[in-house]
């Protein structure tokens, strides 16, 4: 019987930091981000120049007013460089992942560049500086902490009276996640390779760096992937202090149909700190001290999507009695992830199929056939 633990099952926090960094900055956003955005790929948000700069008009700074400005940001280093680029007046670059740090203070010194810093840290930690910075970006970052509550308390510490956080999110509801979530409950971290080496010959031109190879090893194998209702968000930032200064109000507790490739909003919020932050509450008052699983933790009212579940179920027994094959599972996995993220949509079968018949109806399909053909071996 195959007990590896599966991915939706936790890391402890001692395995946490190194597995994390090994992810991110040794597999997929780091090498691949390595030297900036790069050319635009259709079906993506991969041009991070851009989503900085809608954030900082939403936010209504200028980039006269950026010079002057101490910006944090968290990540592979690419957005750091850019705010640097775009005239910010101080930039940190500080990650869990040492060689994206390494990649930021490289970058620095062959450019000689004295006002961008890269800081090899964890933000749950204490002891980073307070009051110090007047913008702090986090994108598709929170979702991936250990206890992202932790760090929110240090990011209302760290940020000046008057500073503004940028904050995007899993948004829990969203049926890419949904998804994602399944493919988490049925696969564990001794697949890696063989899932790593099928993406890269079915999905990703035989290249190793590559777009499709990099989200989709993100999404298997990262090791936490919480998911978050706005609410438990704005909750937490208004017990540390913050206030919400924008937010599109989509409160929706999930929305899985649809022929975009997001189907329900919600997943940024912008931050502001008008007082000095006191002592926080006790950890077991924030509402993201963990997120919400997309299998298990949303209300759904659809008979269909229950189904889908409990199909899921019947998958992950069969996973656990060794009835699929660490290979069979692999492309399964692959398979599942093609109904939200294949990397021409346009011209993949599944993601269309599900976008004419429906996407829970075509899971359901998929799903009730595997169950069948795997129970039947």
């Amino acid at each position: 019987m195959n007990k590896a633990p599966k991915i939706d099952e936790g890391y402890d926090v001692s395995q946490y930091p190194a597995y994390t960094a090994f992810i991110y900055g040794e597999q997929t956003w780091g090498p691949l981000f390595a030297e900036g955005d790069g050319e635009p790929i259709p079906f993506t948000d991969n041009s991070a120049r851009t989503y900085i700069l809608e954030s900082l008009k939403t936010l209504q700074i200028s980039l006269d007013e950026l010079k002057q400005m101490s910006v944090m940001n968290i990540g592979s280093g690419r957005e750091a460089a850019i705010f640097q680029q775009l005239g910010a007046g101080q930039v940190t670059h500080l990650d869990i992942s040492k060689p994206n740090v390494e990649n930021t203070q490289r970058y620095a010194q062959q450019n000689g560049i004295k006002n961008l810093t890269a800081v090899h840290a964890d933000v749950q930690t204490e002891g980073l500086p307070a009051e110090q910075f007047d913008l702090i970006f986090l994108a598709g970052i929170y979702q991936h902490i250990h206890t992202p509550a932790k760090a929110l308390i240090n990011l209302a510490r760290m940020l000046k009276k008057d500073g503004r956080i940028y904050l995007g999110f899993f948004r829990s509801g969203e049926w890419k996640y949904f998804i994602v979530d399944s493919i988490r409950h049925l696969i564990s971290r001794d697949l890696f390779t063989c899932a790593k080496n099928k993406i890269a010959l079915s999905g990703a031109f035989g290249h190793g760096k590559h777009y499709q190879m990099t989200r989709t090893l993100d999404d298997f194998f990262v090791p936490c992937q919480h998911k978050f209702h706005p609410n438990d968000v704005i909750h937490d930032a208004q017990l540390v202090g913050l206030k919400v200064c924008h937010f599109d109000n989509d409160f929706r507790e999930y929305q899985h149909e649809g022929t975009g490739y997001f189907s329900i909003g919600g997943d940024r919020i912008y931050l502001a700190k008008e007082k000095g932050v006191g002592s926080p509450p006790p950890l077991e008052q924030f509402k993201t001290v963990k997120g919400r699983h997309q299998l298990h933790d949303v209300p759904y009212q659809e008979e269909i999507i229950r189904a889908n579940v409990a199909l899921l179920e019947q998958i992950r027994t069969y996973v656990d009695h060794g009835l699929i094959p660490p290979d069979d599972l692999a492309t399964l996995a692959i398979n599942l992830y093609r109904f939200t993220r294949p990397f021409d949509p346009d011209h993949d079968e599944y993601y269309q199929m599900s976008i004419r018949n429906g996407r829970h109806r075509t899971l359901h399909e998929y799903l009730t056939n595997v169950a069948r053909y795997f129970g039947a071996r």
